[in-house]
């Protein structure tokens, strides 16, 4: 039998903030365009949640009475369980249901679980098994934000690289619809990789670059280099907006949008901001608050694979 590890007030504080924490659930999360680390902060809450969950559950006597093996099939059958019916309830309250969600349940409840087990009642090689793999499930569960955290840095560190692919953590600045992107080393222009981009037929096949430094008005081009592995001249088009941009429901004049010829091979591209800045029909781009940038096919018939390389900013 293990014993309780949480003295009572801390187990008022951890109730107060296991409620808040479900409290959230059904609420509204971050919008599309809020900070990846705002983002990734409120993904993490599942974790954060039943890890919080299962190590109150265990302060109970009767459940600390049972067998490792029983607190461990519970620990596993529960958060399932729960995790399932949860995202089935945030449907009724407008959010998606997601299965990534339902592990990091899972991993929660079992890093809530090992750190229930830890007590001065027991081994010191029992408690050193449990804070390793308390450690792990957290690397797992939180791997995510830890991937933004280092990408923020770098991404900081190296401006005005907008995106170069250097790291593996460079794809999480990128969304993408009807498409996959990856690293990769066998075409590159520019240091060790480059994006390889694999569009799947559709309307409107995309990557979008979301996550990078936003004030672009000290600077005069932007640039980048695509490859194109077929041997037909593809059409691209090229779209950059502002923070104001929403706010028009995104109408076509209140962007830039422009069509790019890329012959097969390398096609190195290079377009400046103050033609950027002005090509808006009813304002000018606020350029230091730049909030998107994307490349997109239209009315695309069969599969295109392009490779996307060393996205920067130049004076």
């Amino acid at each position: 039998m293990t014993h309780s590890t949480l003295s009572p007030t801390q187990k008022k504080w951890l109730s107060g903030s296991i409620f808040i924490l479900l409290c959230l659930l059904f609420t509204k999360g971050p919008d599309y365009y809020d900070h990846r680390i705002i983002k990734q902060i409120w993904e993490s809450g599942h974790f954060i949640l039943f890890a919080g969950l299962f190590l109150l559950l265990f302060q109970f006597e009767i459940l600390r009475k049972l067998s490792f093996f029983t607190q461990l099939f519970l620990t596993i059958t529960i958060s399932i369980i729960i995790g399932v019916a949860t995202e089935f309830l945030q449907l009724l309250v407008g959010r998606n249901f997601e299965f990534k969600d339902i592990i990091n349940d899972l991993l929660g409840g079992l890093a809530g679980f090992l750190t229930h087990l830890i007590s001065a009642k027991r081994k010191y090689t029992q408690n050193l098994g449990c804070i390793i793999g308390i450690s792990m499930l957290t690397l797992i569960g939180l791997r995510p934000l830890l991937y933004a955290v280092i990408d923020e840095f770098y991404l900081y560190q190296n401006f005005p690289n907008l995106s170069d692919f250097e790291t593996p953590y460079e794809l999480g600045r990128w969304d993408y619809a009807s498409a996959s992107i990856s690293t990769s080393e066998d075409i590159k222009s520019h240091g060790n990789q480059s994006m390889k981009v694999v569009f799947f037929p559709a309307q409107y096949p995309d990557i979008t670059l979301n996550h990078f430094k936003r004030n672009w008005q000290d600077y005069n081009q932007i640039n980048f280099s695509l490859f194109n592995t077929s041997n037909q001249t593809l059409t691209f088009e090229l779209k950059i907006y502002d923070q104001k941009h929403p706010l028009s429901n995104y109408a076509f004049d209140d962007r830039f949008n422009l069509p790019v010829k890329m012959k097969p091979g390398w096609n190195h591209f290079s377009y400046p901001l103050k033609t950027i800045k002005s090509s808006l029909q009813h304002r000018k781009m606020e350029m230091q608050s730049v909030l998107s940038l994307s490349l997109f096919m239209i009315n695309l018939k069969q599969e295109v694979i392009i490779y996307l390389d060393h996205v920067h900013l130049s004076r």
